[in-house]
């Protein structure tokens, strides 16, 4: 066989063979195609079941909006020490007071190994009987909204910011700790005050809390858990910023789901740029 005849033979082969490898690279280019299209068509509702993702309550599309707010350095956990009785008490240089009660506060049987939420009867019990003590806590009664960690027998009060939007990145909170006869034992607190909005007459649009469960489910790195439950998507407000004594909060989505065993968590979305944040 000579050279040009093999040449000739070579050359059909690996022409035969770029055709079938383009070919290849096509159906799957198509195959990708489709199924994106058809990932696209799909509503977030249909992608969640799809994962068994449960949803206690429609998504919410309206349009709102929302701006920053501003809080300053202050001493007011220092300055009301002296008014606490009945527990010890430390407060850290990052002003994090941490209190252990002398004798368990009695909740009366109210909560118990079976409850999975806080019932409004029994956050109420709570701010009566306990939060608005001066000697048991300092400005208990700025802590207006709650949530229960069944898993950890943990109680959160947060402290609100304008328009009764919590502030949930812990530095505005009461976390009360139970016991295992589920009494409360001890807790932490942080504190902020005097809210000032930033540039009110200029608000800024944010994402609807149905954008913020699509951009959850559509990041692989920040995805919520396959067979799960979201609780609720809360418009609330978190610390991003520290200059000097100066606090700036931005508004959020705050996301709450509880996986199949039981365990709940929580992912935050920005609520002005669409992208999720580490806590």
């Amino acid at each position: 066989m000579d050279f040009k005849r093999i040449m000739l033979m070579l050359t059909l082969f690996f022409l035969i063979f770029d055709i079938y490898l383009g070919f290849r690279v096509y159906q799957q280019v198509q195959s990708t195609t489709i199924r994106q299209s058809d990932f696209q068509q799909q509503s977030i509702e249909q992608r969640l079941q799809a994962r068994d993702i449960t949803l206690l309550s429609p998504l919410n599309e309206e349009e709102v909006e929302g701006i920053l707010i501003k809080t300053e350095d202050n001493t007011v956990l220092r300055d009301g020490l002296n008014q606490l009785t009945h527990q010890q008490v430390n407060l850290s240089d990052e002003n994090v007071l941490t209190a252990t009660f002398d004798e368990p506060l009695n909740m009366e049987g109210q909560i118990t190994p079976e409850t999975s939420t806080l019932p409004s009867e029994v956050a109420k019990f709570i701010r009566d009987q306990y939060l608005l003590n001066d000697e048991l806590f300092i400005e208990g009664g700025a802590y207006t909204q709650y949530w229960y960690l069944p898993t950890n027998r943990t109680i959160v009060f947060w402290m609100t910011a304008i328009n009764n939007t919590p502030i949930v990145d812990g530095s505005a909170e009461i976390k009360l700790q139970l016991d295992e006869n589920y009494n409360i034992a001890s807790y932490t607190q942080t504190y902020q005050h005097n809210f000032v909005t930033l540039d009110e007459d200029k608000p800024y649009k944010l994402i609807t809390a149905r954008e913020a469960i699509e951009v959850l489910d559509t990041r692989i790195q920040t995805n919520l858990p396959s067979n799960s439950t979201i609780i609720h998507v809360t418009l609330s407000y978190i610390k991003y910023k520290e200059w000097d004594e100066i606090n700036i909060y931005l508004p959020v989505w705050n996301v709450v789901y509880q996986r199949s065993e039981g365990q709940t968590g929580s992912m935050i979305v920005d609520a002005i740029k669409g992208q999720v944040m580490e806590r």
